[in-house]
């Protein structure tokens, strides 16, 4: 939840400045509630708030543009997950594959926006069919659970790592094709 805060706010019409004041207060806010909830102040909770301030960082950079928030957010989600591979005995990959959350979270409307960006009149048809083919999120978990149960958790989050690298394509070059057989 705290990416969409952040997400909902990097989209507002406020100046630059207040965004970025108004990100920081509610990242802390929500980060002292999570702390709260946890019943501690753990020290590698540091860890979280390094990837709030890239996710403010990167929300300030993107401004409104769909492309470089999905192509930005993705690399730093297949990032974390390298890191967690690689890392898997650490905190800081648990940190890691926890702020995973807080990238994703605007992904789906940027996808969204993109998707139906170009369709002309048929954005209706088109919004109704992209909302029905949501196959990503129920197959890809199936997959990584059953490379996790042959081998082994950590191998399993290559999955995830191919699917943001298909999200990186599509915000790299095909979100901006043209559909010829629409008017």
């Amino acid at each position: 939840m705290i990416g969409r805060f952040l997400g909902s706010i990097a989209l507002g019409k406020l100046a630059n400045t207040s965004k970025l004041l108004l990100m920081i207060v509610v990242s802390a806010a929500l980060t002292a509630f999570l702390m709260y909830s946890i019943g501690s102040a753990e020290a590698q909770l540091t860890y979280y708030a390094i990837f709030q301030v890239v996710a403010i960082i990167l929300f300030l950079v993107c401004k409104s543009s769909p492309r470089l928030n999905l192509v930005l957010f993705s690399i730093v989600n297949i990032a974390n997950l390298i890191v967690a591979i690689m890392l898997h005995n650490t905190m800081f990959a648990a940190w890691a594959i926890l702020s995973i959350g807080i990238f994703n979270s605007v992904m789906w409307p940027n996808i969204f926006d993109l998707g139906i960006a170009k369709l002309g009149q048929y954005k209706e048809q088109g919004a109704s069919l992209l909302v029905m083919m949501i196959l990503g999120g129920a197959l890809l978990p199936v997959i990584q659970g059953k490379i996790a149960d042959v081998g082994n958790i950590v191998d399993s989050y290559w999955v995830p790592v191919v699917g943001y690298v298909y999200i990186l394509l599509y915000g790299l070059f095909y979100s901006q094709r043209e559909i010829k057989w629409i008017k």
